[in-house]
């Protein structure tokens, strides 16, 4: 029975120990967890080493914890943070050294930082190494001690001490998990370290920045900085002053829209050759200001590479030369009136006499003498010329000698060849005292000026009777375009009444709107016409003023609904219902107005607002229209330039809103035919208000009016499948291109770009094997696109051919300078378009 009891209460004993085992490794697991709890949460190394020895305390269930720290300078460990039952214990150990010339540093920390390896003693009581420190040791409780080196990048720079209340705590196991758990710490520590290098490096590299840029902004020249394509990413104080726009604007390709027109392609060939050969540049170019003035700069540039040695970027200057410019043309300018004068140095220069005797003579030629040089040296005037010269030139002198000069006295010579006409200039050249005076006299032969003068004032004449012809051909021209029109409109009309299929019926809804448009136009250009040739008259008849204007205002209530703008038309009260007014023009006039309004406005209100004015007579009233809108409004610079013929207050290619330009000019003249004027009052970003007043005839009738519509064009077939990319951001143009390129290439991809930015990502992803290229739209336009696209191009090639309104010989040429290979004016013609398609496509 004994034997049985002793076997069951060692196994007890074994279970206990057991479990206590498994507590132990339990507690060791959760601190090590702890730790690289520690390690992700902590950034700073005081707190990290502090809450390290406070784990080892709380989760570890060590009697006493310590990191030391090694001073680069003694050599010696200094405590850093402490946790446990410590009661001072390390005020009273002997100093730790890992110096040579120094005693201490033999315990289990010296140990574990000279050895780089951990250092266990787990009997305190026993260990020799622990001599100096048992008695205190064995007070505190302390029976089992390891030391670990705290290592950063391989270097031991510390230690981590813990201390166990058991004799023999540390095992196997235990002392991997605490070697591993100093590891993190260690990691930890490169982590902070290489994290104050960074931000040391980024300070470093803001400060040299900020550097930079001080110096930059205190820089007398321009300093900008651009990426490989040339786009800004940086520019001084002192480059916006120079160029005139500030900083915002000039960032991208910005920059580059200020540079004159006539130095882009110079400019952009500089910039090509820098990048293929790696060199720097010197130009000299100029940039246009907002306000239009010229600014002459010089202009380097360097390439900024970067630790590959390939190029980034630049970094460049400009310098202001427009002073030296402007001296340089005015030196320029004073050799070729130098020049000028020296080469139109009439024929004859005679020295003379106050006694009329010619003592010298000079000339390129002498196809003007009458007689040989040496015949009429040493003779006088009368005797060289016949009596009717003679007698101007004897004139000439002695008012020479009265006033001090005479000039524009002419005279006549039947020389062989005709009739020649010469004019006289006699100033005295000044002699000394004792000599006698003489007179300088030159003769200009201005026969063929005289013979000039006689065909400018014929082609005066004819210039003003072309002008007079040209008015009334445009007038007589845009008559007869608008006559096959209304038979396209009522046609057109009619036929989408009928039974069409979907297709039909969508080609049939294109050419009536497209009809609709061009008839606006040519109405505009037709009234244009009348109104230059003086032949337009006002047609006065009754009309109900409130059917008109609510029947105006039904006109674009549609479109106003679409954009979620309020349409709002307020008639006093005091405004009569019926007047004699020239109806057509005034709803024109109206219309003119609302439909601008409409189209620069993106939100809020527009308010058509009629009034009668004082004083209020018993047959006539005096009216005031005024369309009142919240759209982009009218910058103060532009105000009178809106009101010219075929102007608009944006002119860029860029512009979103289309239009003749013709719409507010022809508003005011028909306006003075009604002896009123168009008055405007406008705030940029807030809206304008388009004004003014009529004096009317009232009446008690009403009347009616309507308005009409547009054109279009077919195509041949050819045969192969291609992809083409059109870029256009009117739909119906866009649709009407897209027909006519499918009844070319009846098999081909027809992709679709909206804009310029649409059209590169397109090009980008889709690599079409032409493009038609749209000039005028938003975002971006067709030269921008263009440009980029050539960018883009390594050793593939694309056609584009510009799709322009244009009919004029520069804007074509400005197209194929800007990149493209081809040009279609619009409207499109389907041959030309079969025709570049072959050319470009089949060769």
């Amino acid at each position: 029975m004994e034997d049985k009891k002793t076997t069951y209460d060692e196994l007890l004993v074994k279970i206990k120990n057991q479990e206590q085992k498994m507590n132990k490794a339990k507690r060791l697991y959760l601190f090590v967890s702890r730790i690289n709890q520690l390690i992700v949460r902590i950034q700073d190394r005081k707190q990290l080493f502090q809450e390290v020895c406070d784990v080892a305390i709380e989760v570890g269930k060590f009697k006493m914890a310590w990191i030391g720290l090694i001073n680069p300078e003694t050599k010696e460990v200094l405590p850093v943070s402490v946790a446990g039952d410590h009661q001072d214990y390390l005020s009273i150990v002997k100093t730790i050294s890992l110096s040579s010339k120094q005693k201490g540093g033999t315990g289990p920390a010296g140990i574990a930082m000279r050895t780089a390896k951990y250092k266990l003693c787990n009997a305190i009581e026993d260990d020799p190494i622990m001599e100096p420190w048992r008695e205190e040791a064995l007070k505190k409780g302390f029976l089992s001690v390891m030391a670990l080196p705290i290592k950063m990048f391989d270097k031991v720079i510390g230690v981590f001490v813990i201390y166990a209340a058991e004799k023999n705590y540390f095992d196997d196991e235990e002392i991997q998990l605490l070697d591993n758990a100093t590891s993190d710490v260690s990691f930890a520590l490169e982590f902070f370290e290489k994290e104050k290098m960074r931000k040391r490096a980024e300070e470093a590299v803001a400060q040299s920045e900020k550097r930079f840029h001080t110096l930059t902004e205190v820089s007398p020249v321009g300093i900008y900085r651009t990426d490989l394509t040339g786009a800004t990413t940086y520019v001084n104080q002192r480059w916006t002053q120079i160029v005139g726009i500030n900083f915002e604007q000039s960032m991208g390709s910005g920059w580059y829209l200020a540079i004159h027109p006539d130095d882009q392609v110079k400019l952009f060939d500089e910039w090509k050759k820098v990048v293929k050969n790696r060199e720097k540049s010197l130009l000299e170019y100029r940039f246009v200001k907002p306000d239009g003035t010229i600014v002459w700069v010089i202009g380097q540039a360097t390439p900024e590479t970067n630790a590959e040695n390939q190029i980034i970027g630049f970094i460049g200057t400009i310098t202001d030369i427009t002073e030296r410019k402007l001296a340089e043309d005015k030196f320029l300018s004073a050799n070729k009136k130098l020049e000028a004068i020296i080469q139109a140095i009439p024929d004859m220069i005679f020295e003379i006499g106050l006694d009329s005797i010619i003592y010298n003579y000079h000339s390129q030629n002498t196809n003007s003498l009458l007689m040989p040089v040496e015949q009429f040296i040493g003779k006088k005037i009368p005797d060289v010329l016949p009596p009717n010269a003679a007698q101007t030139c004897l004139y000439a002198l002695k008012e020479a000698s009265e006033k001090g000069f005479s000039n524009g006295e002419q005279y006549t010579l039947e020389m062989p060849d005709g009739l020649h006409w010469y004019e006289l200039s006699i100033a005295p050249m000044k002699e000394e005292a004792n000599k006698e005076s003489h007179f300088i006299c030159i003769s200009r032969d201005i026969t063929e000026q005289h013979k000039m003068n006689e065909e400018i004032q014929k082609s005066k004449e004819q210039a003003e009777a072309a002008n007079k012809y040209k008015t009334d051909f445009l007038a007589n021209m845009s008559h007869e375009i608008r006559t096959p029109l209304n038979g396209i409109i009522g046609f057109t009309s009619l036929l989408m009444e009928t039974k069409l299929e979907e297709k039909q019926q969508k080609y049939m809804s294109t050419i009536n709107e497209s009809a609709m448009t061009l008839m606006d136009i040519v109405n505009d250009i037709l009234d244009f016409s009348k109104i230059e040739a003086g032949k337009l008259e006002l047609k006065i008849e009754e009309v109900d003023l409130f059917a008109l204007t609510n029947q105006i205002i039904s006109l674009f209530k549609y479109q106003a609904t679409q954009k979620q703008i309020d349409l709002i038309l307020n008639i006093d009260a005091s405004v009569p219902q019926f007047v004699f007014v020239d109806l057509l023009r005034l709803k024109q006039i109206v219309v003119n107005l609302l439909g601008n309004a409409i189209k620069f406005t993106q939100k809020g209100q527009i308010r058509l607002d009629i009034e009668a004015l004082l004083p209020i007579e018993a047959d006539y009233v005096h009216l005031s229209f005024s369309v009142k809108d919240t759209g982009i409004g009218i910058n103060p610079k532009n105000r009178d330039k809106i009101f010219h013929s075929f102007v608009q207050e944006d002119n860029s290619t860029s512009r979103q809103f289309g239009g003749t330009g013709l719409g507010l000019a022809i508003s005011n003249q028909l306006l003075e035919l009604m002896d009123s004027k168009l008055q405007l009052e406008s705030i940029p970003g807030e809206g304008s208000n388009f004004y003014f007043c009529i004096t009317l005839k009232k009446s008690n009738f009403k009347i009616q009016h309507q308005s009409q519509s547009e054109k279009m064009t077919v195509a041949k077939p050819i045969p192969g499948s291609k992809k083409v990319l059109i870029v256009e951001d009117n739909k119906i143009n866009m649709f009407l291109a897209k027909t006519l390129i499918q009844k070319i290439i009846p098999d081909c991809s027809i992709l679709e770009a909206f804009d310029g930015e649409q059209a590169v990502e397109q090009y980008k992803i889709q690599q079409p094997d032409i493009i038609l290229m749209d000039i005028q739209m938003p975002n971006k336009n067709g030269f921008e696109a263009t440009y980029e696209i050539r960018k883009i191009e390594e050793n593939s090639f694309t056609p584009i051919v510009a799709l322009t309104a244009g009919i004029f010989i520069e804007e074509k040429e400005e197209c194929l300078k800007s990149g493209m290979n081809d040009y279609i004016t619009k409207p499109i013609i389907p041959s030309d378009l079969e025709i570049v398609l072959n050319k470009w496509l089949v060769g």
